[in-house]
């Protein structure tokens, strides 16, 4: 079993995930990856929980999240880490974004004649963390949840 990474270390993957030059073709995957990681490591949310979040989702004055967890039947609220709070007030003053605006912006793209995506959200995140030279394995979601 891979261990789980330290603090430090996921710092380090966001700081480069954030500013650090990166082969990705698709900076709203990058930024997605970013957010999801925040938001798996911070509050325990998974990757496609943090892909259909809305802006107004968020509480940053009363601090924290309210999300559908899956397979579940209601809704639930988590705390609000500082780390995701600024992270999220950045994201909505570089976009101008409105209360119903999702968060993500990137979808993983469908191959031609096929229904499902090449891969999902935790594929995404992968992808981004194999892209800035760290290990998929150790930093994957299911890792860091």
């Amino acid at each position: 079993m891979t261990p789980k990474p330290t603090k430090p270390e996921v710092q380090l993957l966001l700081k480069r995930l954030a500013d650090g030059p990166t082969k990705s073709e698709t900076p709203y995957r990058r930024e997605f990856a970013g957010t999801a990681i925040r938001c798996v490591e911070n509050e325990g949310l998974a990757a496609t929980e943090t892909a259909t979040l809305h802006f107004r989702d968020f509480d940053l004055k009363d601090r924290w999240v309210e999300f559908l967890p899956q397979n579940a039947e209601s809704i639930v609220r988590r705390r609000l880490s500082d780390d995701t709070a600024r992270h999220i007030a950045e994201m909505i003053r570089q976009r101008g974004a409105h209360p119903d605006d999702l968060i993500c912006r990137y979808a993983p793209r469908l191959r031609p004649n096929r229904r499902s995506p090449t891969f999902g959200w935790a594929g995404a995140v992968s992808e981004e963390v194999r892209l800035v030279d760290f290990d998929p394995e150790r930093f994957h979601i299911k890792t860091l949840k």
